[in-house]
């Protein structure tokens, strides 16, 4: 019987699942809408994921080759309780696809995780991971993992685009009146969302009436499906583009919540127990960060980092998240990644 692999990225704004044979070449792959459980509830959750995996069930548990095993990467599982919800959600998927007499070996980690398992060669490190919302994780050479934020902005956590392009809401909207200085934001905005006065931007969040139809970010187009608030999060890559155009509240926007998310890494390389003077991988993954066009962000994430840890070693993310998840698999499976194999899954996850 030959063995096949699966991953799948369970995200706020999209969900991937890319199923790969032991020596990492594509099988199944495919994109959906977002699968985060804390939004859409246990059934909505598992309704998207079934989505996916469902239609290619014949393929993932034929006689002649099957799922060896799964790796998750799942926005949401932030707590025990949402492992426990997060377990009985992904086994219910598994054995729809096998039946309840074959149950390949799972393993389920906060999404951010993905990011770490992508860009380091076993997982050990730290990450940030920087897509709708921000996430730092790591795991040290013990096998110890930590999560430092990625929850809710309510406990004091963000960094992500949506918090991002929130931010250059607020800048334009206190330039509007003359309570902050003047930002090229506004008119990026205005432009990108067809208005002419910042103000109008309120008519995008009434349920019911269409959302902004951004230029080369339209989520509708890509066939993902969202409510009206995060699809403002499209608007974060302009306050990039206002940055390097110089703009200094742009510049602090990404300066504040850059340095923000290198104090969560940073303290998880302390309580993983990295010493000062040691040298791990710092991932710098998501969305945001991968498409970023402007260094501001970066650099204040990797100077918070390296003002106590100057030897990690910052690399920003070039793969699709979803590798991560199947060298997890891999990794469950118990079958060990070859630089072979990492590159073949690279080139089956490329263009997703």
């Amino acid at each position: 019987m030959n063995g096949l692999i699966a991953g799948i990225d369970s995200g706020n704004t999209k969900t991937a699942f890319l199923c790969v044979t032991t020596r990492g070449e594509v099988v199944v792959r495919g994109v959906t809408g977002p699968s985060n459980y804390q939004t859409l509830g246990r059934e909505g959750c598992l309704g998207r994921l079934r989505s996916l995996v469902q239609p290619h069930a014949s393929i993932l548990a034929s006689e002649s080759s099957r799922v060896l095993g799964w790796g998750f990467g799942l926005a949401g599982l932030d707590r025990p309780r949402d492992r426990e919800v997060l377990d009985a959600i992904t086994l219910e998927l598994v054995t729809g696809v096998f039946g309840h007499g074959h149950c390949p070996q799972r393993m389920l980690q906060n999404d951010a995780f993905l990011s770490l398992r992508a860009g380091s060669d076993d997982g050990v490190g730290v990450a940030v991971s920087a897509g709708t919302s921000g996430n730092c994780v790591g795991m040290n050479r013990r096998g110890e993992r930590l999560q430092i934020g990625g929850i809710a902005a309510e406990l004091g956590d963000g960094g992500g685009g949506f918090d991002i392009a929130i931010a250059g809401l607020k800048a334009a909207g206190r330039a509007r009146d003359g309570r902050a200085p003047k930002t090229l934001i506004s008119d990026l905005y205005m432009s990108a969302m067809g208005i002419s006065d910042i103000a109008d931007v309120v008519d995008f969040m009434i349920p019911g009436n269409p959302g902004p139809d951004i230029p080369g970010e339209n989520a509708a187009a890509a066939g993902i499906e969202q409510p009206i608030p995060p699809l403002i999060g499209l608007l974060a890559p302009l306050v990039f583009q206002a940055a390097a155009m110089g703009d200094i509240p742009a510049r602090n926007i990404l300066e504040t919540f850059g340095r923000d998310l290198g104090v969560s890494a940073r303290v998880a390389a302390f309580r993983l127990g990295f010493r000062p003077g040691e040298e791990f991988p710092l991932v710098l993954g998501g969305s945001v960060l991968q498409k970023a066009t402007e260094p501001t962000y970066r650099n204040a994430i990797v100077g918070e980092v390296c003002s106590m840890f100057p030897n990690a070693s910052p690399l920003t993310l070039s793969d699709h998240p979803v590798v991560g998840a199947v060298l997890m698999g891999f990794d469950v499976a118990g079958i060990p990644v070859t630089p072979a194999i990492r590159s073949a899954v690279s080139i089956a996850a490329s263009g997703m």
